[in-house]
């Protein structure tokens, strides 16, 4: 929606609690909020159990983090990048989850002490690299743009701690700033070189480059540790 004097930029998430209801003309849902009116704090809403879309990401806080809460409960304003449950379950699958302060630092990585839009991001890309400072101590994120060959969309990507994730849906409207969903939980290496090339578009020409003569294959074994001067 559109912003004014009284309205915030963004998506408002509701429940379809009665669907596919028929009427003369077509048909109707009931929803369980208004759309529109935001009436939620970030962390109200990273927390509240009706929205399903970071049931996981909700559960990993709450289980493995709760001190996340606290640091999210004195900020002013805030913007989350949310990993999707897919995201969540890969990474809680690795031997990452043993160490404590290395996923608060992970977690903090995902929060912006700012309120960001997608269309923010997009303004401040046209001619370099858009980066901004996370709540994770000299941790920032990169955001770049990507044209979708077949549709000529745009889709943001965002970078942090070596992993680049793709926007899922953004804007989502709090009353102190955005959430948005990404396919990825960021600062979790757990691709190797080649996985690495193969999924991140700002490598993905050096990729092609190296499936000649099958030069990539050797970037995908566990046994030997690289490193990698991509252009």
């Amino acid at each position: 929606m559109y912003s004014n004097s009284r309205l915030t930029p963004g998506a408002v998430i509701a429940e379809i609690v009665k669907a596919n209801i028929p009427v003369a003309n077509g048909v109707v849902h009931l929803i369980h909020r208004p759309l529109v009116i935001v009436d939620m704090h970030g962390l109200e809403m990273l927390t509240d159990n009706s929205h399903t879309l970071w049931s996981k990401f909700r559960d990993l806080i709450e289980d493995y983090a709760p001190e996340f809460l606290n640091i999210l409960r004195g900020m002013n304003q805030m913007t989350l990048f949310v990993p999707q449950d897919d995201a969540v379950s890969q990474m809680m699958q690795t031997n990452f989850m043993s160490n404590r302060k290395k996923l608060l630092e992970v977690l903090m990585m995902h929060v912006v002490p700012d309120a960001i839009t997608i269309d923010k991001i997009k303004r401040n890309n046209q001619n370099h690299i858009y980066q901004i400072p996370t709540m994770s101590s000299r941790r920032f994120i990169y955001f770049n743009l990507n044209e979708n060959r077949t549709t000529h969309d745009k889709i943001v990507t965002v970078e942090g701690g070596g992993v680049n994730a793709s926007l899922i849906l953004g804007d989502i409207a709090t009353k102190d700033g955005y959430i948005h969903i990404i396919d990825r939980m960021l600062g979790v290496s757990y691709m190797t070189v080649q996985e690495k090339l193969e999924t991140d578009p700002m490598l993905n020409l050096t990729y092609h480059f190296g499936k000649l003569n099958h030069f990539n294959d050797q970037l995908n074994m566990t046994n030997k540790r690289f490193t990698y001067f991509v252009p």
